[in-house]
């Protein structure tokens, strides 16, 4: 009784009792086992004996196995900065096929574990990290999934483990492949840090000196990346409302570089008795050459505030009878 393919062939007993079998899966089978010596059975002779073999064979993990669908070697996958992104994640269908908990194994789990072999990543020197936004993924129907970081390029070797939940023996071989990310010249970024962003407003009598220390950030696109080694330059014009000015908005104590801090404070005076409000653009510009201009518009509006009520007497002194 029992499960026959438990042995891959059925056992055997030579005449000097030395038994033979090859296990085929784990389980439990058991045989009857006649042994017969010829004399016959006459004056209640025995010439038959009946004995129960029982062969359990004990299931040992087998490790996991799978191939990869991308053509070795070394499998290389190339993206362009930008591609993918947290919400746009870049997906590679049936990147991991084949697999499989090993032999008689169907009833495990598999998992897939993914680890960064190596990287060399743009530009070399600045403190930026890993390539990944998070660690690549594959799921357990072999689709792989990639987020790159924004601003980042380079190339990083990937290596990806199939795991069953066996005890012991239970991780496949590791296969590996390389991810290439491009570096595209980025334009310039402007970026407000105030509380009031890019619309300032101010009471009607404000005749001081106005000064917001960090006003706005201004950097080259990809200071993450190979951008990192640009330099940004930028102009402040006022295309209305210039009359409301003493002196005209200017950015101050403010670094061109990304190796620096790239915040700008911002300074202007406002004219004795200015009404409405005027528009400023700033204009950056990077070094790269090829996307290297953004435009950025903020506004400072003159808000009235209520004044104190006043007179003055006809004439003075007064001379009541």
């Amino acid at each position: 009784s029992g499960d026959p393919a438990v042995l891959a062939s059925p056992p055997t007993i030579s005449n000097d009792g030395f038994l033979t079998f090859a296990p085929g899966r784990y389980g439990q089978v058991r045989y009857n086992v006649t042994a017969n010596d010829g004399g016959g059975a006459v004056c209640s002779g025995v010439e038959t004996l009946n004995r129960t073999l029982i062969i359990t064979v004990e299931n040992v993990n087998a490790p996991p196995s799978f191939i990869m669908s991308l053509d070795p070697p070394p499998a290389t996958l190339t993206y362009t900065q930008g591609d993918c992104s947290p919400l746009s994640p870049c997906l590679v269908p049936g990147f991991a096929l084949n697999m499989s908990a090993g032999p008689n194994e169907g009833l495990q789990r598999l998992t897939f574990d993914v680890r960064i072999v190596s990287e060399s990543v743009l530009p070399a020197g600045a403190s930026i990290g890993g390539l990944f936004d998070t660690l690549p993924v594959v799921f357990p129907n072999g689709t792989l999934q990639l987020i790159p970081k924004l601003d980042y390029s380079g190339t990083a070797e990937v290596g990806v483990t199939l795991r069953d939940d066996g005890a012991v023996d239970n991780l496949s071989p590791e296969l590996t492949f390389l991810v290439s990310v491009l570096s595209v010249d980025q334009p310039p970024r402007i970026e407000y840090l105030t509380t009031q962003g890019s619309a300032i407003n101010l009471p009607d009598d404000s005749l001081s000196t106005v000064s917001y220390p960090d006003f706005v950030r201004i950097q080259p696109g990809g200071c993450a990346g190979e951008d990192y080694t640009q330099s940004v330059s930028f102009s402040v014009n006022v295309t209305s409302g210039r009359s409301i000015f003493a002196e005209l908005p200017r950015l101050v104590n403010g670094s061109a570089t990304c190796a620096e801090s790239p915040v700008w404070g911002l300074t202007f005076r406002i004219a004795p008795g200015s009404v409405g409000g005027a528009i400023a653009r700033i204009v950056a510009e990077d070094s790269g050459g090829v996307t290297g201009q953004t435009v950025s518009s903020f506004s400072v509006s003159l808000v009235s505030r209520n004044d104190k009520p006043y007179f003055t007497a006809v004439r003075s002194p007064f001379n009541l009878s």
